[in-house]
């Protein structure tokens, strides 16, 4: 069979740009045996992706890893030790995944705040040994430390995370630096009385539900290196007041600004292209909206129940306006649409 990397002994990919990697992409790569995989890779691994690696060790599972498709492991019968990222189970599409004296014979190490939600699952508490990832409070903030990458993510505090926070770009321990490249899905999510964020790190990749439902949280300022932000970022946080997304931004997930009830005016950059429907569902006091950015069309339901919605411009380019766009937006009493559209 022929594969990509035939003679490869070590894969190692950190560069949050790489969001895909495709079925067999690894098949029967026989001399592979540690796998780091990107850390922007996102939703799940494909059918087959290491299937019959027969030398492979070792595996490193970032955070944004939601499944793990049919044989993506099957024939790994060297592996001595998975390392999984995610402070929740990734959903597992088959016993196929690995093989069966794997849950023996390997070392599953999680998150150790989270251990028990693996103890609990039905496919991941077949692991015999089960170890912990260490998490170091650091400056108030809670992360995972890679020795090796010298590379630090940010998850989930051991107690609500609360008042004003600063995500540096780099934090020491044991006189050790490490770079803040990651931040783990919903890391701040449900945080209650957080209230603003400062986000310095060199993240490119904002990952879904990281602010989701931090009620008391009014404002967050970006850096300028992200290009990615997931969905339901800001989900629920009906204190926000301001979010300027910077200029470098590419694509935006489902429900951006959904229920952001203290929201008024917002512009998309014109780096943006992809803009996802629902991104200011229930925006009661959003007034006026500026699209810069070089999207097809105006997505689902994108202002649906922005009551106080005044005034939108839209960009030049745009094909299309979806179902319901504006649906209940009473107050709306100006928006040009641009010739470029064919239908509505």
């Amino acid at each position: 069979r022929s594969t990509l990397f035939p003679y490869t002994t070590l894969f190692r990919s950190r560069d949050p740009k790489i969001s895909t990697i495709y079925v067999e992409s690894f098949c029967a790569c026989k001399s592979l045996k540690s796998i780091i995989i990107p850390g922007g890779l996102s939703y799940c691994l494909a059918v087959g992706t290491f299937q019959n690696c027969s030398s492979l060790e070792y595996v490193y599972i970032p955070s944004g890893i939601k499944m793990i498709r049919s044989d993506c492991f099957k024939g790994c019968a060297a592996l001595k030790e998975i390392v999984v990222e995610s402070d929740v189970p990734p959903a597992i599409e088959s016993y196929s995944v690995f093989n069966d004296k794997i849950f023996e014979t390997a070392v599953l190490k999680v998150p150790d705040y989270k251990i028990d939600l693996f103890r609990n699952n039905e496919i991941w508490s077949r692991f015999k040994h089960i170890g912990t990832i260490p998490t170091y409070t650091i400056n108030g903030i809670n992360y995972i430390l890679n020795e090796s990458a010298k590379t630090a993510v940010v998850c989930p505090g051991k107690e609500p995370y609360s008042g004003d926070m600063v995500i540096p770009s780099t934090v020491e321990y044991n006189d050790t630096e490490y770079v803040v490249k990651t931040l783990q899905p919903g890391a701040f999510a449900g945080c209650k009385d957080l209230t603003s964020v400062v986000i310095d790190a060199p993240v490119t990749v904002l990952p879904d539900s990281l602010f989701k439902d931090c009620s008391s949280l009014k404002s967050v300022t970006l850096n300028n290196h992200i290009e990615i932000i997931g969905q339901e970022l800001f989900r629920g946080c009906s204190s926000l007041e301001t979010a300027d997304i910077p200029n470098g931004v590419k694509s935006i997930g489902l429900s951006l600004f959904a229920e952001c009830k203290s929201l008024r005016t917002v512009t998309i950059p014109e780096s943006v292209n992809h803009l996802e429907a629902y991104a200011f569902i229930g925006c009661d006091n959003l007034d006026s909206v500026t699209i810069l950015g070089n999207i097809k069309g105006i997505d689902t339901q994108l202002f649906a129940g922005c009551q106080n919605l005044s005034y939108v411009s839209l960009p030049d380019n745009i094909a299309w306006i979806g179902q319901m766009a504006f649906d209940n937006c009473y107050n709306l009493q100006t928006i040009d649409i641009p010739e470029s559209v064919t239908m509505i």
